[in-house]
């Protein structure tokens, strides 16, 4: 598994390891230790740069490696798009579809259009006279919930694409 098209799966792989590693007392003492090392206080490693990086391998590079071909639309077809939807508080959006607020949301993110907030964060993406057309606020618990179900669906689509290159190989 050394392909960009797999990058997202394994990406998510990662954040999945590391966060049990994070239940770990070591792991907190390691926190605290760098924490000390840079003068701050109150670091914890699963903060808002590490969810950005999280959203930017499960939305922004598959779309960049995959393009708008089969695989991409195949994952946001598994997506439940009622209850994804519904993680959302909507401030502004021009179609109420997932594709379109997933689509915005990657733009915003790729863009760095994005406010962390103490309970969430507010993402908004422009159109080309930059002009808003679409703002959201998703709070932290949805975000994971949302990274979690996108992340689980590449996993299954990583393993079909496994599957598909190891049989062309075989032939």
């Amino acid at each position: 598994m050394n392909s960009s098209d797999t990058i997202p799966f394994i990406a998510y792989l990662n954040y999945v390891f590391i966060d049990k590693l994070a239940q770990n007392d070591v792991f907190k003492s390691g926190e605290t230790e760098i924490a000390k090392q840079f003068g701050i206080s109150g670091y914890f490693y699963n903060n808002e740069a590490e969810t950005i990086s999280r959203l930017y391998c499960l939305l922004v590079v598959p779309k960049e490696v995959w393009g708008s071909n089969q695989k991409y639309a195949e994952l946001l077809g598994t997506i439940d798009e009622s209850n994804t939807l519904n993680l959302f508080s909507f401030v502004r959006r021009r179609k109420n579809d997932l594709k379109y607020t997933l689509r915005s949301l990657r733009n915003a993110i790729s863009h760095a259009h994005f406010i962390s907030e103490e309970n969430g964060f507010t993402f908004w993406d422009v159109d080309t006279k930059e002009v808003e057309h679409f703002r959201v606020f998703i709070s932290h618990q949805n975000l994971n919930s949302l990274i979690a179900d996108i992340g689980i669906k590449f996993a299954q689509l990583s393993a079909k694409i496994i599957v598909e290159k190891n049989a062309n190989l075989e032939t």
